[in-house]
């Protein structure tokens, strides 16, 4: 639509391919309206109506319009799987805390990060683009740490499926595995484990190497 002093002068109806469109001029506005349904209650829509400058900047004035294609009935918030009502995170707003949870900062860190990216308290478009709370930061932290987790015992489970020194893989309670091969058992049985055997098997438990506890056998032949 074309504006002169405050008044509509012209309105025309655009192609919806923006590549068909002519470029505007000063004084022309595009009016753009976006119709939404309830992913729950199909009846339920959103009709939103929004200006565009010339230059493609939006003005300041929006109109937001909700309204039944049947009968009116009520109407339930998202709920989680606690059956509590939330408002749902963008995408982006979600990759942002991950991304931050790998790093080594507090969850009070990454949270205000989040919304320091989507321009603060006072200029956020939408309460999507910021975290809920700080519980969800730490939830994104601890389910980075499973996936962690599950990846380096899938690792181990590789190893042991393509080595046989890989022995006792235990996972639960407290991780743990044995490297031999079957020459070095068949030796501590023969001169440690014999009636007549007068070997010794010493063991000998290291701490602290990295993040785990190391346990080194030794034996005389």
């Amino acid at each position: 639509m074309t504006v002169e002093e405050e008044t509509i002068t012209n309105s025309v109806r655009l192609p919806r391919q923006i590549q068909d469109r002519l470029p505007l001029e000063m004084g022309q506005y595009v009016v753009m309206t976006t119709y939404r349904k309830h992913a729950k209650y199909a009846d339920f829509c959103r009709m939103t109506t929004v200006i565009h400058n010339h230059d493609g900047s939006v003005v300041n004035y929006a109109l937001a319009q909700y309204y039944f294609t049947g009968e009116p009935h009520k109407v339930s918030p998202k709920k989680n799987r606690w059956n509590k009502p939330f408002h749902p995170t963008t995408p982006s707003t979600f990759q942002f805390i991950k991304e931050n949870a790998r790093c080594p900062l507090g969850p009070g860190t990454v949270f205000d990060r989040a919304f320091e990216e989507a321009r603060g308290v006072i200029d956020v478009k939408a309460i999507s683009d910021v975290p809920r709370s700080l519980q969800q930061v730490k939830n994104a932290r601890q389910r980075l740490r499973l996936k962690k987790q599950n990846d380096e015992f899938q690792d181990l489970l590789s190893c042991s499926a393509e080595n046989d020194d890989v022995k006792g893989l235990q996972w639960t309670s407290t991780p743990r595995v044995v490297f031999v091969n079957k020459g070095q058992m068949e030796e501590i049985v023969t001169n440690c484990c014999g009636p007549n055997a007068t070997g010794v098997f010493s063991i000998d438990t290291t701490y602290n190497v990295g993040n785990f506890y190391v346990i080194a056998t030794s034996y005389q032949k």
